[in-house]
């Protein structure tokens, strides 16, 4: 674990840590399971920060549905242990805790971005599960290496240590031996409201081009992030 996620820096610059989209990221995530049919009795979270994502997937899946959240940072995991009780658990540690082949969908939501040993860390969590939900921010973008200092900024800011599109995203997977069954876009930038009247009229033209081609407006413009169901 990077000591930025230790030390009270992420908290610093993210003092929600994952809470204000909390609710958007479980809506998705859940119609991601019913669009493919798939009706898990256990989940696990790895990465789950403020716990507040499974909190939303339990309120929308129902009591029967047992959900643990695996969390190495100190400050997070203080956040989210308050949330334990019912159907929801909670780990002060990260992936090398989680049992193999211990649940029915393990996620890690915004989290691959972060490893410094991506790969190595898909691999491990292929064996944790038979579902695999994983939500990746498309950084890579025409724009982005227009504009290299936002890249910086979300280096120093959020973390992100690796900048995927949607193609090297899905090849991550591909390399390490896990098969996408669905993915779909979200808009990660574009579904809540933009700071400042620029990014009100880039979001407005990112939205006009995703109606036109979601392909191209993601590759050109950002705003998405990609959503992910493996095996």
């Amino acid at each position: 674990m990077a000591d930025i996620y230790s030390d009270g820096t992420y908290l610093t610059n993210n003092p929600g840590w994952g809470a204000a989209d909390a609710a958007w990221k479980a809506c998705h995530a859940v119609d991601m399971l019913k669009r493919n049919s798939i009706s898990p009795r256990s989940v696990c979270d790895v990465g789950c920060g403020s716990g507040e994502t499974i909190a939303a997937m339990s309120r929308l899946m129902g009591p029967d549905v047992s959900f643990a959240g695996y969390e190495p940072s100190p400050q997070a995991f203080e956040i989210c242990a308050a949330k334990a009780g019912g159907p929801l658990s909670f780990f002060n540690a990260g992936l090398e805790a989680v049992p193999d082949g211990g649940f029915d969908v393990v996620m890690a939501l915004d989290i691959v971005e972060h490893v410094e040993d991506c790969f190595g860390f898909l691999r491990e969590l292929g064996k944790k599960g038979r579902h695999k939900i994983l939500h990746i921010p498309l950084d890579m973008t025409a724009l982005s290496a227009a504009r290299p200092a936002a890249l910086v900024e979300t280096r120093r800011t959020f973390g992100h240590i690796h900048f995927f599109c949607k193609d090297t995203a899905l090849a991550a997977l591909e390399r390490v031996g896990l098969r996408t069954v669905d993915w779909a876009y979200t808009g990660s930038s574009t579904d809540f409201p933009a700071p400042g009247a620029k990014m009100k009229l880039l979001n407005a033209v990112r939205k006009a081009a995703f109606r036109v081609s979601p392909d191209a407006a993601v590759r050109l413009l950002g705003g998405w992030s990609l959503l992910v169901l493996a095996e």
